[in-house]
């Protein structure tokens, strides 16, 4: 027996029709940003042709153009957008990377060239990345996180900031502009932690500010410096993190790298400041 109420078939339908469209919408984006990256190795495809160092950014952009495509028509079905859009986000920064360093040399016989690292880790980052999308795809999980409208305007304001400071600072040094701009956006993201926890920023924004923040400090102050500031900003990506154990693993880890680059792989990374 039923409780007198017919059956809400105009509801199922009008739920399935509005999880369409954000697939659509979100499918056509993955899509079009796959399309671009694939133009742009074709537009500057590098000294070494098309099995040189752009054939790897050309492999991961067209498995993002065919992803995209697979949700915009239905037949890729996400169970974990979390993870799904957090391995394309991923593979996209790994392709910037690849792209970025198509002119540089690579291995000469057994020597390092400055392109091998890059491109090394690059692909390795993309290769993990379309690991955890591809988890997103055959596993459950959340939905993700939605930003809101105060998040875009964070974003477009602090991004408006850091362009003011560095003209201003412009005025008066020229290699130190943009790293004391930097400096500044760095104690205004740590003092407004909790207006990025309400907005829904703070694991992205702190995370793309420590990427930003090590190509704005790696030349003036060194890798020393600039990998140990680097890990601390990422770790206030998370609300629970703790300083204490945070500060041991960004020394062991900065400690890995000032040997690993200059000595292990021989790449011309300056350690310390420029004024010592």
């Amino acid at each position: 027996m039923t409780d007198g109420n017919p059956p809400m078939t105009g509801g199922s339908r009008l739920s399935a029709a509005g999880s369409a469209a954000p697939s659509l919408q979100g499918g056509l984006t993955v899509a079009a940003l796959g399309l671009i990256a694939l133009g742009v190795s074709f537009y500057h495809p590098g000294p070494a042709g098309f099995l040189g160092p752009v054939l790897w950014p050309r492999i991961f952009s067209l498995l993002v153009l065919m992803a995209g495509i697979g949700m915009a028509t239905g037949t890729l079905q996400i169970r974990n957008k979390q993870d799904f859009f957090g391995g394309l986000a991923v593979i996209g920064l790994a392709v910037v990377g690849m792209l970025a360093s198509i002119d540089l040399p690579g291995m000469r016989g057994f020597a390092f060239g400055p392109g091998t690292a890059p491109r090394l880790f690059a692909n390795l980052l993309a290769s993990l990345g379309l690991i955890v999308a591809v988890i997103g795809v055959f596993t459950d999980g959340p939905e993700g996180q939605r930003y809101t409208l105060q998040g875009i305007v964070i974003v477009a304001g602090t991004l408006a900031v850091w362009i003011l400071l560095a003209w201003v600072f412009g005025q008066f040094t020229t290699h130190y502009a943009q790293p004391l701009a930097t400096a500044l956006l760095i104690v205004a993201a740590f003092a407004g932690l909790d207006i990025l926890d309400r907005a829904g920023l703070r694991g992205p924004f702190m995370i793309t500010l420590s990427i930003f923040s090590f190509a704005m400090f790696i030349r003036p102050i060194g890798l020393v410096t600039a990998s140990f500031l680097t890990i601390i900003i990422c770790a206030g990506a998370s609300p629970d993190v703790r300083w204490r154990e945070s500060f041991i693993w960004a020394i062991i880890l900065t400690t890995f790298c000032s040997f690993l680059f200059p000595y292990g792989l021989n790449l011309p990374f300056q350690l310390w400041p420029r004024f010592w």
